[in-house]
């Protein structure tokens, strides 16, 4: 049975549940806007671990403060049970788009980079998320993507330490040192998870599958590193690369940062000749690669990637959620076991958002219109056709009516004369 309220929050909907937590639909009637409700499961409401990891996903997400989180806007305890109020996502999860095949490539490459640029900024701040997957990616309506779930955060040098024995992760994009139970796990971590992410996003499968989630775990510790044109041959070449480094069993030997990685991958993709050519029809439909540039990490750099996207001069992409036949968004809860057919663990259906109209911006530059033919100036106006549209006319001599104004000074000069001598008696 549904609460009528949490907080000042009235509830429409239950959304989503997971071993954790539940997430309801509700209605902020300060601010007139829905709202996503996560409530600590009651069973777990007196448990010390339980509520300092809820507490622990709260204040991280209020820290960030980032264009690429999704933000939470409320935290508080209701019947003794704690609560999070955040934005209520209605662009689905990455997970759900991959469900339909891979990416085209410059999309894969902008989620990364904005995912990327979110995880720096986590990572300065000596949090380190650990659990970077397909359903922990939500977008907007925008097709923005946000990271999401910091509900498995760790805070770099903390003396808070949890004792829950359970695996942390999902075993299909966890690192190795996550697999082996390394409590010394750094921010290396979630570049290699935000990298298998990416493997998957580009080749349309997941870097390691497997029957059982403990046999995924080990291919992650031991198998060789997968090779992207076993999946998609298609791919540039020179991203077997960035697979490379970024999935390297060491920690050492990956990239220093999520930034890093994403600025390879963009080098890379900007410099394939055909990345929109050979990329499968996707979640944005064939996009055009980016120019190249690398761009800050900023609110304002990531929209502009996602422009790109969405404003090309191609016909307007599926994008709506009736015309692809999307599925309700989702959100993920964390640190559960998963099997071979769903690389990720709990997934919940979220109701389908109502229909929103897209405004489709395409637009095509104009040349300057021609003159008009002489033929078509109306007779009225036969002179403006003497001149051009860019040059000045030619002055025309000006005609003066009447009497020309010399004749009659001559003629008042003669009368004067003669008025004169008349006077003097000359004649």
């Amino acid at each position: 049975m549904l609460p009528k309220s949490i907080g000042r929050y009235q509830i429409i909907d239950k959304i989503g549940s997971g071993g954790m937590s539940a997430v309801y639909l509700a209605q902020d009637s300060t601010f007139d806007r829905q709202v996503a409700v996560k409530v600590l499961a009651a069973g777990l409401g007196e448990n010390a671990d339980s509520r300092e990891r809820f507490r622990r996903e709260a204040r991280a997400i209020a820290m960030l403060e980032h264009a690429a989180v999704v933000p939470v806007y409320d935290y508080g305890e209701e019947g003794g049970q704690l609560f999070l109020v955040m934005r209520y996502m209605q662009g689905g999860s990455l997970r759900d788009r991959l469900t339909r095949g891979r990416l085209p490539l410059p999309a894969a490459a902008a989620v990364a980079r904005r995912i990327a640029s979110a995880l720096d900024k986590a990572h300065s701040m000596g949090m380190i998320h650990r659990d970077i997957k397909p359903g922990n990616v939500l977008f907007d309506l925008e097709d923005n993507p946000y990271i999401t779930d910091f509900g498995l955060v760790k805070m770099v040098g903390s003396s808070v330490q949890l004792t829950h024995s359970e695996f942390f992760g999902t075993p299909a994009y966890t690192s190795p040192e996550q697999c082996q139970g390394d409590k010394t796990v750094d921010s290396r971590a979630d570049v290699y998870s935000l990298c298998a992410m990416f493997f998957h996003m580009a080749a349309g499968s997941p870097p390691y599958q497997a029957g059982n989630a403990m046999a995924l775990l080990m291919k992650h510790v031991n198998n060789p590193i997968p090779r992207l044109v076993d999946a998609a041959p298609d791919l540039p070449a020179a991203l077997q690369s960035v697979i490379d480094r970024g999935m390297a069993k060491s920690p050492a030997d990956r990239f220093g940062s999520a930034g890093e990685l994403a600025r390879e991958v963009d080098r890379i993709v900007s410099a394939a000749p055909n990345a929109s050519a050979s990329a499968p029809m996707g979640v944005w439909g064939a996009v055009p690669p980016p120019d190249g540039s690398s761009l800050p990490a900023t609110e304002s750099a990531s929209a502009a990637t996602f422009d790109m996207l969405r404003y090309s001069s191609r016909p307007e992409p599926r994008n709506d959620a009736a015309a692809r036949g999307d599925s309700s968004p989702r959100i993920e809860e964390a640190a559960a076991p998963v099997s071979a057919a769903d690389p990720e663990a709990t997934n919940v259906s979220l109701p389908s958002p109502a229909p929103v109209a897209r405004r489709h911006l395409d637009w095509t530059p104009q040349a300057d219109t021609p003159p008009p033919p002489a033929a078509a100036v109306p007779a009225q106006h036969a002179r403006l056709k003497e001149s051009s549209y860019t040059q000045a006319p030619k002055p025309r001599p000006g005609k003066t009516a009447g009497i020309p104004i010399l004749v009659v000074i001559v003629v008042l000069l003669v009368i004067s004369v003669l008025y004169f001598a008349l006077q003097k008696g000359l004649f």
